[in-house]
């Protein structure tokens, strides 16, 4: 049996302004690293 709990979170400006730059900085490596993995 799988189980799955979903969680909402209600950030303020200041932690999500820096969610937004995390993901984007995750976002941002894993294309690159895609992009070197495509071309190798």
């Amino acid at each position: 049996m799988i189980v799955s709990y979903k969680y909402r979170v209600y950030p303020d400006a200041t932690v999500e302004t820096r969610l937004y730059e995390t993901l984007d900085t995750c976002r941002w490596l894993y294309n690159k690293l895609l992009e070197e993995c495509n071309t190798a």
